[in-house]
């Protein structure tokens, strides 16, 4: 059990965990899920609570105990089930603007980490020791983590003159970045890989028509090029379209899971409307968590689950490996990690991210995309990439003969730590070591 407090305001949160509890596992037959419902009730009421699960000691005025069940188990919402991470312990929420918020240095406190504030300036660091990790500033939904400019759904703020992040942006970003093995162990390792090479056949996609480039063409040399890297890594790869043919975007994810995808990549290059030569770099996309607002085209929250908001913590995870090694194949502008409503990740079924690889509507960087040495150098970013969310996930898988829940590996793994390549499927030709990801130097600091 975890012990949560249940005083004054935080009986608002008591509430919604208990009732969460209750709608999610109410039609099941796991037991406490009556309970849970009558707990909620019963501080609607404002009752007294008793101790009401089974085996739990008795409760002390002013605190209950929350079962496990409702952090390690996935909230299953109708068809979409969306992970949430086993966090161990829930930390205190405090509700702002109707966010729920954790204060930073529960947050450090949880995964190992210390506070420190920057004089003179509203920012504030995370630090592994002596060697900032993360650095966050007030106001803003972007913070630095290893070298990645990523970002949050929702804006770091001060209350109670405490730095707080949002409780979504903790438990799906911040600890599968910093604390992976605080996480649930992870599904099967992936056999096969879906490539999607954006727009096609009538969806010429984005068009520089000044240097008469389109998008279309080059999303499919370049996923062409990495389904041979991956191939020749011991990996099964199937694409979404394997020529010149318009594909619904709905359609793509849904290939790929009759197919039995188990991570779903989709290439892209990128435009904008103005300022086209000074706009230009390379972005990775996850797709936005429950409950959070997409990064780009800003619209009401929508609380309603999505299927690929069942990986949301694994998309954190695989997009974060991916951008690294795309920036640091192609020496793109870091522009950033983000998160966005798109149709071809809302619908995907296993991990997804979507790459874009450059600015067409910049004419010295459509150049370069219209080079195959560039397209070979993202796609073997995306490769690498790739390969390091395989190993990294292998590590968190328990080792054979260990306890359910033991990782293979003993020790987490140092936040920003180069993940160990992975290792090739079984009966697979061993694949070239994978390249070093060393972090930026100083990159977090002020």
């Amino acid at each position: 059990m975890a012990r949560a407090a249940c005083d004054g305001a935080d009986r608002e949160n008591t509430v919604r965990a208990w009732a969460n509890f209750a709608a999610i596992f109410g039609g099941s037959h796991l037991p406490g899920a009556r309970t849970a419902m009558a707990m909620a009730l019963a501080l609607r009421a404002g009752a007294a609570l008793a101790p009401a699960v089974k085996g739990a000691p008795a409760a002390s005025a002013g605190a209950f105990f929350l079962p496990r069940e409702l952090a390690a188990i996935p909230h299953t919402v109708g068809a979409a089930t969306v992970e949430r991470p086993d966090i161990g312990s829930v930390l205190p929420l405090k509700r702002i603007g109707g966010i729920p918020y954790v204060s930073l240095t529960d947050v450090a406190r949880r995964l190992r980490l210390t506070v420190e504030l920057v004089p003179g300036k509203p920012l504030v660091l995370l630090k592994d020791g002596p060697r900032p990790v993360v650095r966050l500033a007030s106001g803003s939904r972007e913070i630095n983590c290893e070298g990645l400019r990523i970002f949050f759904g929702d804006p770091v703020v001060i209350h109670g003159g405490l730095y707080q992040v949002s409780e979504i942006d903790y438990e799906r970003c911040l600890m599968p970045l910093l604390r992976p093995t605080l996480l649930p162990a992870p599904g099967p390792r992936p056999r096969l890989i879906a490539l999607d090479a954006g727009h096609g056949g009538k969806d010429l996609g984005n068009v520089n028509a000044r240097l008469n480039l389109n998008e279309k063409t080059f999303t499919l040399d370049t996923v062409r090029r990495l389904e041979k890297l991956l191939e020749e890594r011991g990996f099964r790869v199937m694409l979404t379209r394997k020529d010149d043919r318009f594909i619904d975007v709905d359609e793509r994810p849904m290939i790929a899971q009759k197919a039995g995808a188990e991570l779903f990549i989709s290439v892209h290059f990128n435009a904008v409307p103005g300022q086209q030569d000074r706009v230009a770099g390379a972005e990775v996309f996850r797709f936005t968590p429950q409950y959070q607002p997409p990064i780009m085209y800003p619209k009401p929250k929508d609380g309603s689950p999505h299927p690929g908001n069942r990986y949301d913590i694994w998309n954190a995870i695989l997009g974060a490996d991916i951008f690294r090694t795309v920036l640091r194949a192609t020496g793109e502008q870091d522009r950033g990690l983000k998160h966005e409503n798109l149709g071809v990740l809302r619908l995907a079924q296993c991990p997804a991210v979507l790459v874009e690889g450059g600015f067409l509507s910049n004419d010295t960087e459509a150049r370069r995309i219209a080079t195959p040495q560039f397209r070979q150098q993202l796609a073997v970013g995306i490769a690498d990439g790739i390969s390091a969310y395989v190993a990294e996930t292998d590590s968190l898988r328990p080792a054979a003969g260990a306890p359910s829940g033991q990782a293979a590996q003993a020790g987490p793994r140092p936040p920003g730590a180069a993940p160990q390549q992975a290792a090739p499927p079984p009966s697979a030709t061993p694949a070239p070591p994978a390249r070093a990801v060393p972090s930026r130097p100083g990159a977090a600091s002020t």
